[in-house]
């Protein structure tokens, strides 16, 4: 369109909407909400917990005075690598008493593969969301997808380039809200306890940027009592907090829910417990930070390394999954990140 299409258009003219919650105040649906924490803080729990609501019609957990909120059974779709659907995700959601026909993942069959054979489970969204628009349409009825962690889905995205983080998360926010689903990407912490809350999340600010409602799951270093935390309220006129606890059933951990709490440390609470991140996991992420601002010399690489405290070996591991290609000019080997295709 050129300048002369262009015109004003009074606020008036726009029609008000309300936002719908799947959790409220939570998690909306529509909209993009992060949720962050340590390592076995019981995060991936208290989610399949209210997912797991939402497939079979039962309330949400209530927020004090909040009015009790039920929805309509929906379907939900589960991206995930870390866990395996078949020993981890399935039993989980299954003590959650989830509907399983309603719990839905993404896979392709494996090229060459024999029968019997498992499916490939989608390892990527920089390049797949038509394809996986097109499942949202084949399954009809989706309410929340859950990328867990959104961090293993970059492909060849730097994470630590917001441009290129927005280019993956702005196609995703606009999809949310034309389907109405809420997406949550789940996020881990990195160790620095100093910095603030959202600062130890790890990768670009835009992975946060980009959420409109960030809470953070954590576990009192006190107490031992565990907390989900609004850290961002964008649709929420406070931030609250709910307790839990997570005790066992079929041999799996599922989520208590205790009551809300409006006078709770965030900062106090998240930093009680280090990140529970491999050392490979965190060399791919200093290698994508270090090479967003350009190449640099395998000397330098090696030097940061050893300044983090991470063994040169792993950062060689680290290699190939955080898109390093490594070309000698000059007789030096120079590290870059590859670029995007296309």
């Amino acid at each position: 369109m050129n300048d002369a299409g262009w015109r004003p258009k009074a606020l008036t003219e726009f029609k008000r909407r309300e936002v719908k919650w799947l959790w409220r105040p939570f998690i909306p649906f529509g909209f993009i909400t992060t949720v962050a924490g340590d390592g076995e803080v019981g995060k991936t729990t208290a989610i399949y917990d209210i997912l797991a609501r939402l497939t079979t019609g039962d309330p949400m957990p209530q927020i004090g005075d909040e009015q009790e909120q039920v929805h309509k059974p929906g379907s939900i779709v589960i991206l995930c690598k870390e866990d395996d659907p078949g020993y981890m995700i399935r039993p989980r959601l299954e003590a959650a008493c989830a509907n399983m026909a309603r719990v839905h993942m993404v896979v392709v069959e494996r090229r060459g593969a024999r029968i019997g054979d498992e499916d490939e489970l989608l390892g990527r969204l920089d390049n797949t969301l038509v394809d996986l628009e097109r499942i949202i349409c084949q399954i009809g009825d989706v309410r929340a997808i859950l990328a867990d962690p959104i961090t293993d889905f970059a492909g060849e995205i730097s994470l630590y380039k917001e441009d290129q983080v927005r280019s993956m998360l702005g196609p995703i926010a606009r999809m949310a809200g034309k389907y109405g689903f809420a997406w949550l990407n789940v996020l881990h912490l990195i160790k620095d306890g100093t910095k603030k809350p959202r600062q130890r999340i790890l990768g670009s600010v835009g992975l946060v940027n980009v959420s409109r409602s960030v809470v953070m799951v954590g576990k009192s270093a006190v107490t031992g009592r565990r907390f989900l935390m609004m850290e961002k309220a964008n649709l929420w006129h406070e931030r609250k907090a709910v307790a839990f606890e997570v005790s066992s059933y079929l041999g799996q951990p599922v989520v208590d829910w205790e009551g809300d709490y409006e006078e709770v440390d965030l900062e106090a609470v998240v930093a009680g417990k280090s990140a529970h991140v491999t050392k490979q996991q965190q060399a791919v992420l200093y290698l994508q930070k270090w090479l967003a601002e350009g190449p640099m010399t395998s000397y330098e690489v090696m030097a940061h390394a050893e300044g983090v405290g991470i063994s040169p070996g792993t950062f060689k591991a680290a290699k190939s999954e955080a898109g390093v290609v490594a070309k000698r000019r000059d007789g030096v080997w120079w590290w870059d990140l590859k670029k995007p295709s296309g």
